[in-house]
């Protein structure tokens, strides 16, 4: 795929998704760091997607940023002669102590990718399902200070036990 140059002050959703997967095709991975270094150009297309001024936001900042813009791309895939949409999933370190930031690579060769890639991405999705329940775990015990909306805390409730058991079932899977 070809670099495609700033052409306005704001890419469009469909230009960043196209220079994300030419990122990707690249190097092989999308990481926050490479996001920015080929971010960085003022001709880049995504150039304009980051905030460059360092007194409002430095070289973390812009790391963030770029795995906002990873996580909110589709790029589209062919299935059988069909365009069909595909997403960028979180494959942490295999040695964080080493490298802490992990890639991005889509679902569809996260499929593909040796087991413990896989493994890896798993056990960061389950992470993920005890955090959010150990959050409104969190919003539960705040709710339990007043008596002033039952059916909000019966939701959070409701919430709590619904992560329960997509906890139990992530565990059963792992």
């Amino acid at each position: 795929m070809k670099r495609k140059k700033v052409t306005s002050n704001k890419p469009t959703q469909g230009e960043i998704t196209y220079e994300l997967q030419r990122i990707y095709i690249e190097h092989k991975a999308l990481k926050p760091t490479i996001v920015v270094a080929e971010a960085t150009p003022e001709e880049s297309l995504l150039h304009p997607s980051f905030e460059w001024n360092n007194s409002v936001a430095g070289h973390e900042y812009r790391l963030i940023q770029a795995r906002q813009l990873i996580r909110v791309v589709v790029p589209m895939i062919e299935v059988a002669g069909k365009a069909v949409p595909d997403r960028f999933v979180h494959v942490p370190a295999a040695n964080p102590s080493v490298e802490r930031e992990g890639e991005y690579h889509p679902v569809s060769v996260i499929k593909i990718m040796p087991p413990d890639a896989y493994a890896r991405a798993f056990s960061e999705a389950a992470k993920h399902v005890r955090a959010a329940q150990s959050k409104l775990e969190d919003l539960r015990f705040a709710e339990s200070e007043g008596d002033e909306d039952a059916d909000r805390k019966a939701r959070i409730a409701m919430a709590i036990t619904a992560l329960q058991t997509a906890g139990a079932a992530v565990s059963a899977l792992h």
